[in-house]
């Protein structure tokens, strides 16, 4: 079995190394003449986690020095979910789909690629949730950000008048 170890921009990386990172498309041969294809793909986006937890203002300039933007939820999940067991819910997920990400090409991050729990390595500390650049005003007339679970992919919302931390992902394009 062939192991393939893609390696793209990372916390710590200039402007001009991040935005390296386009759209790339990988054929991957069975032979060295490149005549037997047996697989392409293509990666659309490139995403930084920053391995600290952070408010999202600060999340938002890191991104932007970056040339990066904040993910919405769709870049991470396919879920759908009641917010914090209140009556805002997210549905701009997958159709029917539960507050959990259901495994897909093009569900968002976490839904192609697997919850993200067991890469302390890329995001830290385990279990966080990150925030996107979603947002809402609750009933109290907080300001809420949606925020996604690497592990499922599940939707929370953070209340970002509290200067409350969270997970630190950005995304290209």
């Amino acid at each position: 079995m062939a192991v393939i170890a893609l390696k793209g921009p990372k916390d710590g990386d200039s402007q001009s190394e991040a935005k390296n990172a386009v759209p790339t498309l990988f054929t991957l041969y069975s032979d060295a003449s490149k005549t037997h294809k047996i697989y392409t793909f293509k990666i659309n986006k490139w995403f930084i986690f920053n391995p600290a937890s952070t408010t999202y203002p600060i999340l938002e300039t890191y991104c932007n020095n970056l040339g990066y933007r904040v993910p919405i939820v769709t870049d991470y999940t396919n879920a759908n979910g009641n917010v914090n067991n209140s009556n805002f819910l997210w549905t701009g997920g997958l159709a029917g789909q539960p507050n959990y990400f259901q495994r897909r090409i093009g569900g968002g991050l976490f839904a192609e690629w697997g919850g993200f729990s067991e890469y302390s390595d890329i995001m830290s500390p385990p279990g966080l949730t990150v925030w996107t650049s979603n947002m809402y005003y609750n009933s109290n007339n907080w300001l809420i950000r949606y925020a996604v679970s690497p592990s499922l992919g599940a939707i929370s919302g953070t209340n970002q008048s509290l200067n409350a931390e969270n997970g630190a992902g950005c995304v290209y394009p």
